[in-house]
């Protein structure tokens, strides 16, 4: 993993982003980032006061199908498109920065695509490491634009900043 990081780094990438709802953010200072499989348990049974996806019907049904909402789904940029199309339609967002260090501390996987979409090949880390070995700056962010990093189960509050759309921190309490 520290080839990984060291090359991540090397690209300019010092974080994996997360977006969601703002609505979202008392739970996810107290539980840390859940997969979508548990945290609609956790919503069932009340352990969770508040609860809003950002992602579509759609998305979520083929999640399930591929039995990827069992993964924290991760960007390499703060540039998603998807992000920027909920936006548009007024969404209430906040960006989550992710430590590098969850490579560390959880099972991951690559996928250089969106994940659930139809054909997307799932990958190990050290196949993430040859994917960005022979590419430049500017061609490997191209290339990760749309690409996840697939985290399994939980990721811990203390792993999480809360980030506005300038790359400002934000204090929430």
């Amino acid at each position: 993993m520290k080839a990984l990081v060291h090359r991540l780094q090397e690209l300019g990438i010092d974080s994996f982003w997360h977006f969601t709802p703002v609505k979202n953010v008392s739970s996810i200072q107290k539980f840390g980032l859940i997969p979508l499989n548990d945290l609609e348990r956790l919503w069932e049974s009340h352990a969770i006061e508040s609860f809003e996806r950002a992602s579509t019907d759609l998305s979520v049904e083929l999640d399930r199908r591929k039995k990827l909402d069992q993964y924290v789904h991760l960007s390499f940029t703060d540039k998603h498109p998807m992000y920027w199309r909920l936006r548009y339609q007024k969404r209430s967002l906040v960006w989550i920065k992710v430590s590098l260090d969850i490579l560390y501390d959880n099972e991951v996987l690559f996928s250089p695509e969106v994940a659930n979409a139809s054909g997307a090949r799932l990958y190990k880390p050290d196949q993430l490491l040859d994917y960005l070995r022979d590419c430049t700056k500017y061609d490997c962010k191209r290339r990760l634009k749309k690409a996840e990093l697939l985290v399994q189960g939980n990721i811990r509050p203390d792993y999480l900043e809360f980030v506005d759309d300038s790359d400002n921190i934000i204090e929430i309490s």
